[in-house]
């Protein structure tokens, strides 16, 4: 997998992932190349999120590589799918922020204290700084999810890997994280894994999706290509069963109103 990661940011080679004796994922491959943005979708249980968390060694108790690899090259970090599981109730946002600055970036008080606004600024949260001492509950759920997004990007990312962050954010709001994240992509050069169950949400986003269904990758194509000429039936399935979100533009990458 080494020689893979050298011209790849993700690579997957044919991934067996099992709970006990039962399969989870079976024989997935795929890679990522530095800069791209590419979507994994399917519904629960067809092994796009156990995948994730295989690349990011974050898989469950129980559960296991049977054999297979799937790694990242460079420094990936997760955008979680839920804020108020993954943010901590009893801290400030602002002070966790700066927390990954000093531990993970290795960066002194005062410049991590200054690399926390500046990620508030970059992910449209900079009207929070006279508010750093603002725990979670206090903020929207639009607001905690560009939360967690500075939370990433503090660590100094080349990949994010993303787990579903807008579904549990209604359609609007949802546009406006995805237009960030659409931006921050573009901006800053990253390499994008996005999972969700929802096609009209990631061909917003990623040039490249997977369709996975019952731990096997049935469908992988350009996002144009795919949504337009779906060549298996699960995917035309799919398709037939998401609901468009807004169109994204300046007012959805930019929105605070959440």
């Amino acid at each position: 997998m080494k020689a893979a990661l050298a011209t790849a940011s993700v690579d997957v080679s044919d991934l067996f992932v099992s709970a006990g004796n039962t399969e989870l994922i079976a024989g997935v491959s795929f890679s990522v190349a530095a800069g791209e943005s590419v979507a994994i979708v399917g519904e629960s249980g067809s092994g796009k999120s156990l995948t994730l968390k295989s690349i990011a060694g974050i898989l469950p108790a129980g559960v296991r590589i049977t054999s297979g690899s799937a790694g990242v090259g460079g420094r990936a970090a997760l955008i979680p799918q839920e804020p108020l599981s993954a943010l901590d109730p009893l801290m400030p946002v602002g002070k966790q922020i700066t927390e990954i600055c000093r531990y993970v970036a290795g960066l002194d008080r005062k410049r991590a204290s200054a690399r926390t606004r500046e990620l508030l600024e970059q992910v449209g949260l900079g009207y929070l700084q006279a508010r750093t001492a603002a725990y979670p509950h206090q903020l929207s759920g639009g607001e905690r999810q560009r939360a967690l997004i500075a939370m990433a990007l503090a660590s100094n990312p080349d990949v994010l890997l993303c787990d579903e962050p807008t579904t549990a954010l209604d359609v609007t709001v949802a546009a406006q994280v995805l237009g960030l994240i659409e931006r921050l992509q573009r901006d800053l050069g990253l390499t994008i894994l996005f999972v969700s169950h929802d096609i009209a949400v990631v061909s917003h986003v990623c040039s490249r999706i997977l369709v996975m269904r019952a731990g096997v990758v049935v469908e992988d194509a350009p996002t144009g290509q795919l949504v337009d000429h779906p060549a298996h039936p699960y995917t035309k399935q799919l398709l037939s069963a998401v609901l468009e979100v807004p169109e994204l533009g300046p007012r959805h990458e930019e929105g605070t109103t959440l």
